[in-house]
């Protein structure tokens, strides 16, 4: 079975953890956050904010 990252906190801490981590993620496979926006199906400044 696959084996979730830990991460400490609130529930909504640890959700916004794991966004950042998508994000980062997405942006270092493709090469921009413009392009990570669209992958991920979010507007640019929405992806800015939440890092």
């Amino acid at each position: 079975p696959n084996q979730l990252p830990h991460y400490d906190g609130t529930l909504s801490q640890q959700v916004s953890q794991f966004e950042k981590d998508i994000i980062q993620q997405t942006i270092e496979e493709s090469g921009s956050q413009a392009e990570a926006a669209k992958i991920l199906g979010v507007h640019q400044s929405t992806l800015s904010r939440k890092l």
